[in-house]
């Protein structure tokens, strides 16, 4: 896996993992990476440092030092990482609600419906108990549970 750092044209700055740099440019070019902070599709490689290994001997001091330098670099990532998350979550259930039509407690009886083709075809989303999940799951129907924060957290 590659990792690169991406931005959109707004100038917020990501990262993405691709198996190769093909993979990155296809799916630039199909628009399939949008910006977590603002869903922009218009996406670049951001630069970045690249990561080279050093010939020079270190001594068991310094090798310390660095590897705690780099956990509390790893610490403040993860910090980052997870206000990144919150972000796409965000964007991922505005895309929803704007998409998708809301059905309430009525989910699994309107999943079944659509999946019989007793209702129209549409995209849906609502709330089910993790029971009526599993028989929708069994019954052949998809179903994904998504972790619907609030604007605030």
């Amino acid at each position: 896996m590659i990792s690169f750092s991406l931005k959109c044209e707004n100038n917020h700055q990501f990262e993405g993992w691709f198996r190769s740099s093909s993979d990155y440019e296809d799916q630039v070019k199909k628009g399939l990476i949008s910006c977590p902070t603002c869903n922009n599709k218009k996406i670049s490689k951001a630069l970045m440092a690249p990561a080279v290994r050093s010939s020079k001997k270190l001594d068991k001091k310094t090798v310390n030092q660095k590897a705690a330098d780099n956990l509390r670099v790893s610490e403040k990532r993860a910090v980052a990482g997870d206000y990144d998350i919150r972000q796409a979550l965000r964007n991922f259930r505005s895309y929803v609600e704007k998409n998708c039509e809301n059905v309430g407690e009525n989910f699994a009886s309107e999943a079944r419906l659509i999946s019989k083709g007793k209702a129209k075809n549409r995209n849906i989303y609502g709330k089910v108990s993790s029971k009526d999940a599993e028989d929708l799951k069994d019954e052949g129907i998809e179903v994904t549970a998504i972790p619907w924060i609030k604007d605030d957290a």
